[in-house]
């Protein structure tokens, strides 16, 4: 298994270009919209990777906000 845990849009798109990825996991309630911000960066570099939004605890609101950004 090959990893990398990336902190900044900026590190996001520099991972994306290093390698293919399988999955992307990301948190929907880090600093800063980070799931919703993964997720146009993942559209964007027009990849076709599966985007795995997880929490411990998410409301209603935001569920269907992520589903609608892909």
């Amino acid at each position: 298994v090959k990893w990398k845990r990336v902190e900044s849009v900026t590190a996001l798109e520099a991972a994306l270009r290093e390698q293919p990825w399988d999955v992307i996991l990301t948190d929907v309630n880090l600093e800063g919209g980070a799931a919703l911000e993964t997720l146009r960066v993942v559209q964007a570099s027009r990849l076709d990777v599966p985007v795995i939004v997880v929490s411990s605890a998410i409301g209603e609101e935001r569920a269907v906000e992520a589903m609608r950004a892909g």
